[in-house]
């Protein structure tokens, strides 16, 4: 069972991947610019810039996480871009309202809830106008994803539960075909050839 989750930054999306892949037995991938930014010594507000003027950081980002879950039978991908980046039984987008997403990013971050607010919609605008250069996604359609489930009112716990019980339908046994996957590493291939990082 491969399943990608995405959804606007403080959606859920890390703590719901880390549940069902105890759920269901699976290796949760969740490779982000935070993971990258410790990997690299930088800072994550330093490298959240520097991604601005040089796409390598998405590109090397997006690749590797392409490739940690294109080696698993099965596992859980969990990032912005998941469901349109790697092929996979279930797709799933995790919806919440803006104020909501920026609660749980004022606890995570221990800011204000005015700065969380505040951050959070500039990062909802970057990170959109950055994929949309980059790979020509507009995250805000998501239509294709078989699965929609605004988390606002919802326990991660709950949401855990409503992913695994549609996982669970025969429907989802076999891996399909995800339409952007081949273009993106095309993309990716092609903007890391000329990257400056």
């Amino acid at each position: 069972m491969k399943i990608a989750i995405s959804g606007l930054s403080g959606s859920g999306n890390t703590t719901v991947s880390e549940l069902i892949g105890k759920k269901l037995h699976l290796r949760v991938i969740n490779y982000t610019l935070r993971n990258m930014a410790k990997e690299l010594e930088m800072d994550f507000e330093g490298i959240h810039e520097k991604r601005k003027d040089d796409p390598a950081f998405d590109y090397m980002l997006d690749k590797n996480q392409q490739e940690m879950f294109e080696r698993e039978k099965g596992a859980i991908l969990g990032s912005r871009l998941a469901i349109w980046l790697a092929d996979a039984n279930l797709y799933v987008w995790l919806d919440g309202e803006l104020k909501t997403r920026a609660k749980r990013i004022a606890k995570r971050e221990g800011i204000t809830l005015k700065e969380a607010i505040a951050k959070t919609k500039i990062r909802d605008l970057e990170n959109a106008a950055q994929y949309r250069r980059l790979y020509g996604i507009d995250v805000n359609k998501h239509g294709f994803a078989d699965l929609k489930i605004d988390t606002d009112n919802l326990s991660a716990q709950e949401v855990m539960e409503k992913i695994a019980s549609v996982a669970q339908k025969p429907s989802y046994k076999k891996v399909r075909k995800n339409k952007y996957a081949e273009e993106m590493k095309v993309r990716i291939s092609r903007g890391l050839g000329i990257a400056r990082c």
